[in-house]
C-alpha cells in the first residue's frame, strides 16, 4: 500500500518532531570558589540533529540547586533551570570541567575552515580556561599537533591535582615532506664551490606509502599525549612515549610529574578499534624520564582512574581467553606502591548465570558490561566505585564495594522500575550527590540529582531536573499531542526460553513495543484484520552487543506509525554472562537465526500480541542485517519485507575488505580462529556456509538496502553483492538500494539518517502486507 502525498508529509513531520528531542551527552557539577554551600549548579550537554545544514548541534543547559532558606531543617532544594540553552560553537572540539568544578577548559580549533595543514596535518587550537564565569587564560597552540581526539577509545582530558596542568590526546604532527616536483631553494655559489655536481632543484622524497589508521570512525593514525601548563601558557608534547605506541586515556598521579596511560603497540596490521574491547591495550606508567609497562598479566585494559586518596588505581580489563569483540569485563584495583604489582580483581568474569525460573532472571548479577570508568567514579572514602553496566536488557547504575571480592555489587534503582534503565552521569566535588537519568522505551529521559548512600546503594532526596517528554508538550501532529501519543506506546521485556541445560533454563530477551492501535498516526493499517498488528522483528548488530530499555527515536517512530517492534537479544548478546555471549562464535547464521525465529513464534503463539502473520518484516543493521538476510532466506514464507543497513552478506568475501577481518574468522569458525594471515580453501567454504548469500535464491520478500558509502566495517561491496543477486534472480517483489555519500557504518549524518528512516517507513507501508 503506497501512501498519498499528504500521508508522506505527515510521516516526515512526525519523524522531525520525534528527532527534536535532545539526547544527553554528559553532565557535570559546577562550583564557584566564592560561593557558599547553599547553592551549586549542574551543566548538561545535549545534542540534536540539524537536517537542513547536515550538522549535529550541541547545546548546554544549566540547573541551579538552591537551598530553601525557609526549610533548612530538611535541606529542601529548589531547582532553578536556565530559560534558554546555549549553543556550543562548532569550533569547540572538546571541553572539560575540573574535578573541583571551579574551572572549565575549552579546546577551540582556529585553523582556517577547520582544516589541517596540507603538509604536516597540524591544526591550530586555542585553549581557554574559565573560572568564576570569567576567562582566566587563553593559550595559542600553533603548529604543535594535529586534530584533537574526541573518540571513546583514546580521548581523555585529565587535570592535575592542583588543576594547573592538563593532559589530553591529539594526532602527532607529520613530518613536512615535499613532492618530487617541488623546487628546493636555489643553491648558492658558496655551497656549490664551483662544482659541477650542484644539487638538483627538486626534493626527491616519497610520501605515498600506506599509513594505517585504527579503522571505522577512528581515521586518525597516531594519537599522542600533550600537556598544557596553564600558568606557563605552554603546550608540550610528551615525547618520552615511544612513537610505535598509540597512547590515550592519560590520568595524573597526585604528583603531576607522573601519569599512567593506555597504549596500543603497533601490530603487524592495525585492526579496527571501534566497538572492539578485546584489542591488546596495555597499561603504562610514565615519570617523564622513562616509560614502564605495568599490570602485564591483563589484556584489553581500559580507562584507568585513581582513587581520591591516590593509593588505588582502578581499570577495566578483558578476559585473556576471549577473542570475539565484546563480552564480560573485569574490574581490577592496583594498590599503588613502588612495585606496582599488588592488585586485586574486584569483579571477575561471570561465566554463567544459572536460574531455575523466570522470576530469578533479574536478581542474578550477569557480570560487568561497560566500556568506561568515569573520571569521577570513586566515592570520597576511596571504597566504592559507581559504574554503568548492561544487566540483561537494562542499563543499570551499579555501586561496587572494592573492600570485597564477592557479593560486592549493588544495583541502584532509586524510584525506577526493575526494567527501567538508569545512567550515571557524574558526582559533585564532595561526592555526596549524583547526577543521573532514567529512560524507558516510552520516556526519553528523566534527569535527576540525588543524595547517594554508597553502603546500601540507596538514593534519597531525588529532585527531577527535567522530563525529556516536556520538550514535546506543544508539538502537535494532526492536532494530536505527540507527547500523549508516545505515552500511549506500551512496552515489555519478554524472557523467552530457548533451551534447558543441566537443570538450568536458558532464556533470551526481547523488548516489545506495542502501539495503542495498529492504525497508528496515519489512521490506516496494513493488516486485513484491524485488530491485528504488523510486526517488525529487529535483531541487534555486533553480534556481541544488546538492545536495552532506553528511548529510541527510530523505535518510537515505527510504533507511532502502527507497527509492533520486537527487539531481540539472541544468544551472543552481552549482559547475560560469558557463556551466553561465547556460545555464538562458530555458530553464526544458525544459533542466532533460530533464536530470532523462536522469539517471533513466541510472540505469535503465547498470547503476547495479536500479530498478522501476513505482515511480518525483518529489519537490522550490520550483524542485525546479516540476521535479517538469513531470516528472509531461511524462512521465506514468514516475511513480506526486509530493510537492512550495511548488512554482512558474505563472510567468505568480507574478510579481505573489512577493518576487522578477525571478526570474520572468529564468528564464522570459532573463538580460536582470530589471528589468521589468510583464509584457506576449507575456511572460505565454512564462511560461505554461514553466510546469508547461501540462501539468496529462496528470498521472495521485498528488500531495501541502506548503504554508507565510506563504511570501513562492512564495506559497500557486501550489500551490493546481495542487491545484484536479488535483481538477477528476480524473485523479490521489489529490491532497492540507497547509498549515502560520506556516511560510514552507522549512517549517522543528520540528512542521511533522516532520509533513511523516512524511506524505510515508506518502503514498509508499500510492501509489508
Amino acid at each position: 500500500m503506497d501512501l498519498n502525498p499528504q500521508q508522506r508529509d505527515l510521516v516526515t513531520q512526525l519523524y522531525e518532531h520525534v528527532k527534536s528531542i535532545p539526547t544527553i551527552s554528559s553532565g557535570s557539577f559546577i562550583s564557584s570558589s566564592s560561593s557558599q554551600n547553599s547553592s551549586s549548579s549542574i551543566e548538561l550537554t545535549c545534542s540534536y540533529s540539524d537536517y537542513q545544514n547536515d550538522k549535529t548541534i550541541n547545546i548546554l543547559k544549566q540547573y541551579h540547586l538552591v537551598l530553601n532558606s525557609e526549610a533548612k531543617k530538611d535541606q529542601t532544594t529548589v531547582v532553578v533551570s536556565s530559560v534558554f540553552p546555549s549553543i556550543v560553537p562548532a569550533d569547540v572540539h572538546a571541553s572539560s570541567i575540573s574535578p573541583s568544578g571551579q574551572r572549565k577548559a575549552l579546546f577551540k580549533c582556529i585553523s582556517q575552515d577547520g582544516k589541517p595543514n596540507a603538509q604536516t596535518g597540524a591544526l591550530d587550537y586555542q585553549i581557554e580556561i574559565y573560572a568564576n564565569q570569567l576567562l582566566q587564560t587563553r593559550v595559542l597552540v600553533k603548529d604543535i599537533h594535529g586534530k584533537l581526539f574526541t573518540d571513546e577509545t583514546f580521548a581523555r582530558v585529565s587535570w592535575s591535582s592542583d588543576e594547573n596542568k592538563i593532559l589530553y590526546v591529539a594526532e602527532l604532527k607529520q613530518e613536512n615532506v615535499k613532492a618530487y616536483w617541488e623546487k628546493r631553494k636555489p643553491s648558492t655559489p658558496e655551497s656549490d664551490n664551483g662544482s659541477s655536481t650542484a644539487q638538483s632543484n627538486f626534493e626527491f622524497k616519497y610520501d605515498y606509502e600506506r599509513k594505517e589508521d585504527w579503522g571505522e570512525q577512528i581515521l586518525l593514525k597516531n594519537p599522542h599525549i600533550y600537556e598544557l601548563d596553564i600558568k606557563a601558557k605552554q603546550v608540550t608534547h610528551v615525547d618520552v612515549i615511544p612513537n610505535n605506541v598509540s597512547a590515550g586515556s592519560p590520568i595524573y598521579l597526585q604528583n603531576s610529574n607522573q601519569f599512567v596511560y593506555v597504549g596500543y603497540e603497533k601490530p603487524v596490521r592495525k585492526l579496527g578499534l571501534k566497538y572492539c574491547m578485546q584489542r591488546d591495550a596495555k597499561l603504562f606508567y610514565c615519570d617523564r624520564q622513562k616509560v614502564e609497562q605495568i599490570a602485564k598479566q591483563f589484556r584489553g585494559i581500559r580507562r584507568p582512574v585513581f582513587s581520591p586518596c591516590g593509593t588505588k588505581l582502578a581499570f577495566l580489563a578483558f578476559d585473556n581467553d576471549v577473542n570475539y569483540h565484546n563480552s564480560t569485563s573485569k574490574l581490577v584495583v592496583l594498590n599503588w606502591n613502588e612495585s606496582k604489582s599488588d592488585y586485586q580483581v574486584i569483579v571477575d568474569i561471570v561465566q554463567k548465570v544459572s536460574v531455575s525460573n523466570e522470576a530469578e532472571l533479574m536478581q542474578a548479577f550477569p557480570g560487568l558490561y561497560t566500556a568506561e570508568l568515569s573520571l569521577n567514579c570513586w566515592s570520597a572514602d576511596s571504597r566504592y566505585i559507581v559504574v554503568n553496566s548492561i544487566w540483561r536488557s537494562v542499563t543499570s547504575m551499579l555501586v561496587i564495594d572494592i573492600s570485597k571480592t564477592s557479593n560486592n555489587v549493588k544495583r541502584v534503582l532509586g524510584n525506577a522500575g526493575s526494567y527501567d534503565s538508569i545512567v550515571f552521569l557524574n558526582q559533585d566535588a564532595n561526592k555526596q550527590k549524583v547526577l543521573f537519568y532514567q529512560t524507558t522505551p516510552a520516556s526519553p529521559f528523566e534527569l535527576y540529582v540525588a543524595d547517594i548512600n554508597y553502603e546500601n546503594g540507596d538514593l534519597s532526596n531525588l529532585k527531577l531536573l527535567e522530563d525529556g517528554l516536556q520538550t514535546l508538550e506543544d508539538s502537535l501532529v494532526e492536532n494530536a499531542s505527540l507527547r500523549d501519543k508516545i505515552k500511549e506506546v506500551t512496552w515489555k521485556v519478554l524472557h523467552i526460553p530457548v533451551e534447558q541445560k543441566e537443570n538450568s533454563n536458558i532464556f533470551i530477551d526481547a523488548i516489545l513495543y506495542v502501539p495503542k492501535t495498529p492504525k497508528g498516526f496515519l489512521g490506516t493499517t496494513q493488516s486485513q484484520d484491524e485488530k491485528k498488528h504488523s510486526l517488525i522483528a529487529f535483531p541487534h548488530g555486533g553480534p556481541h552487543s544488546a538492545f536495552i530499555t532506553s528511548f529510541s527515536s527510530q523505535s518510537i517512530f515505527y510504533a507511532l506509525c502502527g507497527y509492533a517492534v520486537l527487539f531481540i537479544n539472541y544468544r551472543g548478546s552481552v549482559g547475560f554472562g560469558q557463556e551466553f555471549a561465547g556460545c555464538l562464535p562458530g555458530a553464526v547464521g544458525d544459533l542466532d537465526v533460530k533464536d530470532c525465529h523462536t522469539a517471533i513464534q513466541y510472540v505469535m503463539n503465547h498470547n503476547v500480541l495479536e500479530v498478522d502473520s501476513e505482515s511480518i518484516s525483518a529489519l537490522g543493521g550490520s550483524h542485525g542485517g546479516f540476521l535479517a538476510a538469513h531470516l528472509i532466506g531461511q524462512y521465506p514464507d514468514l516475511f513480506k519485507c526486509s530493510i537492512m543497513k550495511n548488512p554482512v552478506i558474505n563472510l567468505s568475501t568480507i574478510y579481505g575488505e573489512s577493518d576487522i577481518p578477525d571478526w570474520c574468522y572468529c564468528e564464522s569458525l570459532g573463538n580460536e580462529y582470530y589471528d589468521e594471515a589468510f583464509a584457506t580453501k576449507d575456511m572460505v567454504k565454512k564462511m560461505y556456509e554461514r553466510s546469508p548469500i547461501r540462501h539468496v535464491n529462496k528470498v521472495t520478500a521485498a528488500v531495501m538496502l541502506l548503504v554508507g558509502e565510506v563504511d570501513r566495517r562492512v564495506p559497500k561491496e557486501q550489500p551490493r553483492e546481495f542487491y545484484h543477486a536479488l535483481k538477477f534472480l528476480g524473485k523479490s517483489k521489489d529490491v532497492k538500494m540507497l547509498v549515502y555519500p560520506e556516511n560510514d557504518h552507522p549512517i549517522a549524518k543528520p540528512s542521511a539518517e533522516f532520509d533513511s528512516m523516512v524511506s524505510s517507513l515508506l518502503f514498509l507501508y508499500a510492501h509489508a502486507q
